[in-house]
């Protein structure tokens, strides 16, 4: 709420003169420190992450999209191909079993990489 204090500066929002921000996930920050957080974090996997819930801030529509690219031009090496993994997704905080992959884990259910690998699951032929 915009009564609680921003969650990267601590300075309460009401009281604030800056800018602040929505996030998709229904909190808030200060525009500057949403900036700030996504260009230092950039570099990290899940920059996207809403610093209170875990959430997507924003549509990743795109970007997912761009990393259902990355996930298909990376094959998974034949030893590996009957691997799952059981994923929480953060954005719908469902748990499914997904094939698993090295670079990134997608939501069985919604379609988001925004998830967290709970266990690895071998998964026999025959």
């Amino acid at each position: 709420s915009l009564e609680g204090k921003c969650p990267i500066c601590s300075v309460g929002m009401f009281t604030s003169t800056q800018q602040v921000k929505g996030l998709k996930c229904g909190h808030f920050m200060h525009l500057n420190c949403y900036r700030e957080s996504i260009r230092h974090a950039e570099r990290a996997s899940h920059w996207y992450r809403c610093p209170i819930c875990l959430r997507s801030m924003d549509d990743m529509a795109e970007y997912f999209g761009q990393l259902d690219a990355v996930v298909k031009a990376q094959p998974m090496p034949t030893e590996f191909e009957n691997l799952k993994a059981k994923v929480l997704c953060h954005d719908c905080n469902e748990f499914t079993t997904v094939s698993y992959h090295f670079c990134y884990l997608k939501c069985g259910e919604c379609g988001s990489y925004n998830t967290r690998m709970e266990e690895l699951l071998s998964v026999s032929n025959g």
